[in-house]
């Protein structure tokens, strides 16, 4: 067999080996592009965020402007008003350029969701009321420090030392008030008002009788590691018309 045909067969041998092995490809229900399409996929994919990105809340002080907003130790505060936190500077840097009372956006780590609060700017450091570290030294801390756990005769009740500062907390709603249909429920933490912080029970009082009934107020409130809106229209005082009427006991 002369060079020339011997070089025509093995051409016709690979182009036959080409399209068997596609049209063994397809039977299969894939092609030899999976790989770059799959590559495209993920370079488009959003990226990871790093395990040290934000800071870590190590204490809250009481009645302070983030524990009215909910903030509690343990949580990674990610972002303050859309700025991503880095460290700790960032975050003070941030918040000390705010006006005071300014409202400020978080977006919260906790429990590995990301959650949202709004907390307000107090008029004197520290601003916040809180405690924080870069997350990569709260990192550190926990891996090197034993958490003793507790058995369940010992773990310890706060809702004594939550009553002992006054806050308003729901102890009762009455059924078919404007305080259920808006979804309060027993153990609720009121925090403010139409945007004006409320600390105690006397405080909540208060403000609720400066509106009238039938108008809608905006309720923020704690229940357990949550920050939560509602929007209520008051209804009328069964004792007094001229009254609003939420329908709620506060406990004493």
């Amino acid at each position: 067999m002369d060079q020339g045909r011997r070089q025509t067969i093995f051409i016709s041998l690979i182009f036959a080996g080409a399209i068997l092995a596609c049209g063994v490809a397809a039977w299969l229900g894939f092609t030899f592009f999976a790989n770059q399409t799959d590559t495209a996929v993920l370079a488009t994919a959003a990226p990871t965020a790093s395990l040290n990105q934000g800071v870590a809340i190590t204490s809250v002080s009481a009645n302070s402007p983030g524990a009215i907003a909910g903030l509690q130790s343990g949580q990674i505060i990610l972002e303050a008003n859309g700025t991503p936190i880095d460290d700790t500077t960032t975050l003070q840097n941030l918040v000390a350029d705010l006006p005071a009372n300014s409202e400020i956006i978080l977006i919260l780590l906790v429990n590995d969701e990301r959650r949202q609060t709004t907390a307000r700017r107090g008029p004197v450091p520290p601003y916040l009321g809180i405690e924080i570290v870069n997350r990569d030294e709260f990192i550190f801390e926990m891996l090197n420090t034993p958490t003793p756990e507790l058995q369940p005769e010992e773990q310890p009740d706060t809702s004594s030392e939550l009553n002992n500062l006054g806050l308003a907390i729901v102890a009762e709603v009455v059924v078919g008030s404007p305080a259920e249909q808006a979804g309060l429920a027993v153990g609720d933490v009121i925090t403010a008002v139409n945007g004006a912080a409320i600390l105690t029970s006397d405080e909540l009082v208060a403000q609720l009788l400066s509106f009238t009934p039938n108008e809608t107020v905006t309720i923020v409130f704690r229940r357990g590691d949550d920050t939560l809106t509602r929007s209520v229209t008051l209804g009328q005082n069964p004792d007094s018309a001229e009254r609003p009427f939420l329908g709620i006991v506060l406990e004493n």
